[in-house]
């Protein structure tokens, strides 16, 4: 069984921060909507900003879990196979 070095945590961290920043920019919203109406558009732009947000995190989530996939896959590689996984080359930004 090949060795994997590293498991894939940058997607599920990147995943983690658009998705409970925008549940925040949701919830933040609603409360606008709720208790201070005469501000609404603020609270529907939030809303709509914290959908936005999930959508991408969803993605990303989508891709933690393909990463996990392959790396399953070419564990089963010879012995003296090395399997470097979710490695970031050069400047990645999320």
């Amino acid at each position: 069984m090949a060795k994997v070095l590293k498991r894939q945590e940058s997607l599920n961290s990147a995943f983690k921060k658009r998705a409970g920043l925008g549940l925040g920019f949701v919830v933040t919203g609603v409360v606008i909507l709720i208790f201070f109406t005469e501000v609404g558009i603020v609270g529907v732009i939030l809303i709509i900003s914290g959908i936005a947000l999930i959508s991408r995190g969803h993605k990303f989530h989508v891709g933690a879990a393909g990463e996990s996939l392959v790396a399953e896959v070419l564990s089963d590689f010879p012995d003296d196979w090395y399997i470097f996984n979710d490695m970031i080359v050069g400047r990645s930004h999320f």
